[in-house]
């Protein structure tokens, strides 16, 4: 994909103002949703993380070792998200239908073992959230124009 390109400085820092509309956008949710955990926010959050991986993913190749260790920590905080979201709906649905748990009993059982999953889930993407998203997003964006520079300097 990247190896094809046959982009000037310029274009790639047309490309890298994306990048960081994206990276800005996913960190400014992060920070909502840590003030506002509400499972709403923190979807709302993982669509901006999917966003940034899809994207990362594309540009594997400006510094192969590096990317593949920021994309693969995306997916996981995306899929730390996703699960947490499906659990959250699961516990709703118990709450919004009866007849799936009747028994008042089991009920409450399963809600907290649903809140007991959602806290370690949570303990373990706020911390992963933050590391990918400790960057200004000017910063990041400039760390892969970088990228891109270096890439380019090896080729010509």
């Amino acid at each position: 994909a990247l190896r094809h390109w046959k982009l000037a400085h310029a274009d790639f820092e047309a490309f890298s103002e994306g990048l960081r509309g994206v990276y800005k956008n996913g960190r400014k949710l992060m920070n909502v949703a840590w003030k506002d955990s509400s499972p709403e926010q923190l979807h709302e959050w993982r669509k901006k993380v999917k966003q940034l991986y899809y994207q990362c993913g594309f540009l594997n190749e400006l510094w192969p070792e590096m990317m593949q260790v920021y994309e693969n920590s995306l997916g996981e905080l995306q899929d730390l998200l996703g699960k947490d979201h499906d659990l959250a709906l699961l516990s709703h649905s118990f709450d919004m239908d009866p007849e799936l748990c009747p028994d008042p009993k089991r009920k409450h059982i399963l809600q907290h073992l649903i809140m007991q999953e959602r806290r370690a889930l949570q303990q373990r993407f706020w911390p992963l959230g933050y590391q990918l998203y400790h960057e200004q997003p000017a910063l990041f964006a400039q760390r892969l124009t970088a990228y891109y520079e270096a890439r380019r300097m090896e080729r010509e």
